[in-house]
C-alpha cells in the first residue's frame, strides 16, 4: 500500500508538472536573486507550507554559476500552493520542475539571460563558453537535483509515516550508475547520470546517490543544505545513502 502510495505520488507530481509548465514561466524560471550576483548568494525558503527548511548553494566559480544558476524564486512558487494543491505535492511538484528545466530545457546548451533582481542581467554566454562548460554544467545539475531529491524524498517519508527502509529502497532502485560506454564517460568524466531519465524513456529519477567530497572539489562548488532534517537525520543518509552532507548551524 505504501509502496503504491509513493508510486502514484511520483506519477501525479510529474503530470502537475508538467501541466503547470506555462503557469510557472508565467512567474518567471528565477525570479528574486540575493544580490547582484550567484557568487557567494544564498536562496532559502523558511516556513514553506508549515514545513522549515532553507536551501542555499555557495558557486565558487563565477562562469559556472552563471550556466548553472538556473535557479527561480521557490517563494513564488510555492504561493500556487493556494488551497488547490496539497504542500506534500507541491514539495514534488518544485523539485520535478527544477529538474525538468535543468535537464529537459537544456538552458545550458544555448544562449539565455535571466533576471537577478533590481541588479539586471546575467549576459549571455558565448556559444564556446557554452560548449566549453557543457559538461561541468550536466555534473553540477547532477549533483544539485541528487541533493534535492534525497531530502525531498527522505521528508515525504517521514511525513506520511512511510517506512524509512522503504524510502532508502526506493531512492536505491530509481538511481543508477553512469553508462560505461566510453563515448558517455568521455562527456561524463565525473560518472554522473542525468537526473531526469523520465525523459530518456525511463520511469525514474536517476538519483545520483554517491557524493563526495573529492567530487565537489573536482566539479568546483560546495553546496550545503541546512534545516531540513536533524543532525541525527543526516548521519541516517550518510550511513544509508553514502551521502557526504555538510550541515551548519
Amino acid at each position: 500500500m505504501r509502496k503504491n502510495f509513493i508510486i502514484l505520488h511520483f506519477f501525479l507530481c510529474f503530470v502537475m508538472t508538467l501541466k503547470g509548465q506555462e503557469n510557472i514561466r508565467k512567474i518567471g524560471l528565477t525570479g528574486s536573486m540575493v544580490g547582484q550576483n550567484l557568487v557567494d548568494e544564498y536562496i532559502s525558503i523558511n516556513e514553506y507550507n508549515g514545513v522549515s527548511f532553507a536551501y542555499g548553494l555557495k558557486w565558487e566559480d563565477r562562469d559556472c554559476s552563471r550556466l548553472t544558476g538556473i535557479l527561480f524564486s521557490f517563494n513564488k512558487i510555492a504561493d500556487m500552493a493556494n488551497g488547490n494543491t496539497s504542500a506534500e505535492v507541491m514539495d514534488f511538484t518544485l523539485s520535478w520542475w527544477y529538474v525538468y528545466n535543468l535537464v529537459h530545457l537544456k538552458l545550458w546548451e544555448r544562449p539565455f539571460r535571466f533576471d537577478i533582481g533590481p541588479g539586471g542581467e546575467i549576459d549571455v554566454l558565448t556559444r564556446q563558453q557554452r560548449i566549453a562548460q557543457k559538461n561541468m554544467a550536466a555534473s553540477h545539475a547532477s549533483v544539485i537535483a541528487a541533493d534535492f531529491f534525497a531530502r525531498l524524498l527522505y521528508s515525504l517519508s517521514r511525513r506520511f509515516s512511510v517506512d524509512s527502509e522503504l524510502a532508502v529502497a526506493l531512492l536505491s532502485v530509481t538511481s543508477r550508475p553512469a553508462s560505461k560506454n566510453t563515448s558517455e564517460k568521455k562527456n561524463n568524466p565525473f560518472g554522473f547520470t542525468h537526473p531526469f531519465n523520465m525523459l530518456h524513456g525511463r520511469f525514474s529519477i536517476g538519483l545520483d546517490v554517491v557524493i563526495t567530497k573529492s567530487l565537489y572539489a573536482q566539479i568546483g562548488y560546495s553546496a550545503r543544505i541546512w534545516g531540513i532534517f536533524t543532525v541525527d537525520d543526516f548521519r541516517f543518509l550518510q550511513d544509508r545513502l553514502n551521502l557526504e552532507i555538510g550541515y551548519r548551524f
